[in-house]
This record gives C-alpha cells, sequence and structure tokens, in this order.
C-alpha cells in the first residue's frame, strides 16, 4: 500500500503545475481536492458496508490532524509556484526524517539507531537523486516548503495515534472533513475561486485529486500493517518514482549523481527490513505491551490486515 501511495503521490506536484498554469490557484486546487476525497472515502465506506462511527477520543485527534493536513497542502502545493519542483520536493521529504526525530522524543519502541541512520542515508540519497537548484530559490517557496514538511509530521503522527481505536478509513475521512471546513474557512480570506482554464489544466486538476486522494487513503491504511515510521521510511521512494517517471514518459536521462542517490534511497529502505513488515516486530505506536507476550486490543485491532474494522468489531475489542 504505501508503494501504491508513493506511485500516486509522485505525480501530484507535475500536475498541480499544470492546474496552476491553466488558470486556477492554490487554494482552490487543494480545497475541492480535499472536498472530492471527502465524497470518494465516503462512497468507499458505503461500498464496504461501513459507518461513520468513531470513538471521541480518535474523532478529536482526526481533526486536529485534519487542520495540520490543510496546512501541509497549501504549504507543498503552494511552494511550487515560487521555487523548482526538485527543492519542493527534496524539502518537503525531509520529514521522513523529522518523523524519526519525533518518534525518538515520544518513545517510539520501533525507532532505533539503524533507524534514525537510514532515515539520514535515505535523506541524503534523496539529495543527489533530485538535485538543488539554488539559482531559483525564493523565500516564499522555501518557508512554505518547510511548512509542509513539518505539518506533515502532525499528521503522520496524529492519523498513527487515532488509528489506534479506529479504523483508517474512518481516521481518513473526518481528517478530510476537518481540512475541507480550515480551507473553507480560509479561503476568502486568502484566495479567489479560479477554476482550470484550459484541457491541461483540468488534466492537472483531476490529477491533484486522484492522485492525492488514492495516495493519502493508501498511505494511511498501510500503517496497521507495517506502522507509522516504517510506512514513512518506505514513502521515500516517491520522488525516484518521478525520476522514473520522467525518463519514461518525457524520456529525460538519469546522471551518474542520480544514480548513486536512488541506490542509496532503496539500501536505505531495504536496510530497514522487508516491505511487508514492521520494524522490530511493532508499528511503534505502544500498542504492544512489552511486559507480556499478549497484545492490547489496539494492537489487535491494528495488526487486522483488512485495515478497514468496522465500528462493532472496534467496539467488542474495547470490551
Amino acid at each position: 500500500m504505501v508503494i501504491l501511495s508513493s506511485v500516486a503521490i509522485a505525480v501530484v506536484p507535475s500536475f498541480a503545475r499544470l492546474a496552476y498554469d491553466g488558470g486556477s490557484n492554490v487554494m482552490s486546487v487543494i480545497t475541492l481536492r480535499c472536498l472530492l476525497t471527502v465524497g470518494m472515502t465516503w462512497i468507499l465506506m458505503v461500498s464496504l458496508g461501513q459507518t461513520l462511527w468513531i470513538v471521541r477520543k480518535s474523532l478529536i485527534v482526526s481533526c486536529v490532524a485534519g487542520v495540520s493536513y490543510a496546512v501541509m497542502l497549501f504549504g507543498f502545493l503552494g511552494a511550487v509556484k515560487y521555487i523548482p519542483v526538485n527543492m519542493v520536493i527534496l524539502i518537503y521529504f525531509s520529514h521522513p526524517l523529522l518523523v524519526g526525530v519525533a518518534a525518538a522524543l515520544l518513545g517510539d519502541g520501533a525507532m532505533n539507531m539503524r533507524m534514525m541512520m537510514a532515515f539520514t542515508a535515505a535523506f541524503a540519497g534523496l539529495g543527489l537523486a533530485i538535485g538543488f537548484s539554488l539559482s531559483a530559490l525564493n523565500a516564499t517557496g522555501l518557508c512554505l516548503a518547510a511548512l509542509g514538511a513539518v505539518t506533515c509530521v502532525f499528521v503522520i503522527v496524529g492519523s498513527a495515534r487515532a488509528m489506534r481505536q479506529a479504523g483508517g478509513l474512518a481516521v481518513a475521512f473526518y481528517m478530510m472533513v476537518s481540512a475541507t471546513i480550515t480551507l473553507a474557512l480560509l479561503f476568502p480570506f486568502m484566495s479567489v475561486f479560479a477554476l482550470p482554464q484550459t484541457v491541461a489544466g483540468w488534466v492537472g486538476f483531476a490529477g491533484v485529486a486522484i492522485g492525492s486522494t488514492i495516495g493519502t487513503l493508501a498511505f494511511l491504511c498501510a500503517f496497521p500493517i507495517v506502522g507509522s515510521v516504517r510506512a514513512t521510511m518506505i514513502s521515500n521512494v516517491e520522488p525516484l518514482l518521478g525520476i522514473v517517471f520522467a525518463v519514461l514518459v518525457l524520456g529525460e536521462t538519469i546522471s551518474a549523481m542520480q544514480l548513486g542517490g536512488i541506490a542509496m534511497v532503496l539500501a536505505a529502505v531495504i536496510s530497514t527490513g522487508p516491505i511487508g513488515t514492521k520494524p522490530d516486530g511493532t508499528d511503534g505506536d505502544k500498542s504492544v505491551d512489552r511486559g507480556s507476550d499478549r497484545q492490547s486490543p489496539e494492537a489487535d485491532i491494528r495488526s487486522d490486515t483488512t485495515l478497514l474494522s468496522s465500528p462493532a468489531q472496534l467496539r467488542q475489542a474495547h470490551g
């Protein structure tokens, strides 16, 4: 699921640029994108026979994560207007390393020295693979990209906490509702509504909406399988997929330095263990009672590889 998320998210910045060049703007794109994600998630939940029930604690955390998600989108996609896409991606993808630091500070059992070294190596590899465009930097763009990276940490940590007692789709639904409301309230003060005026612009808008929705849902629903820390580590392959996309579709070439960077990232990801497993047998969110061999109810819920436990199952698990 993390690989699916990576494929979907990798092309979003390029689609966003098409939407902007076609006459739309950042706030219009991200607000409508969140609204469409809410609708798509609801349709998916209904088709799977799920309800919107969620425990109060998870609901609150999901809504707070949604506010952070709105800010993250504004920073990530807004930065594309001011600095080159490769620099936006590089700065934004400092968030896996930041998640690793946050996990260590929170006492995350999945975080250890090997993982921290892997996160650091992956970020260095991304720098080599993506490259630097120092001649076209802009303070506004740098701040927006950094804002996207920092708030992404809050989204990942918060949603992982919320999913201790709720299914992935339910958390994603309320997070997107919160993000949509946040953006709608800010919209009149920050922008004017502008839809794309060209075919290419609409293609870009659709690409942002579909890619972001698939990427977000797949990424969040991967947490119960591989854990939030491991999922974030694997997500480092997103920029690499963007490079491969450029080679296959646009006919671009890859330099020796880029190949070295790609190799570093892949080696870092592989060094943390098989992709389908959690590091050290946990997901790092303390749902495993290390004082015994028995997992807590939260761990039982999250170890369900269907990822999308029904509300009745969740209530029963919590007694």
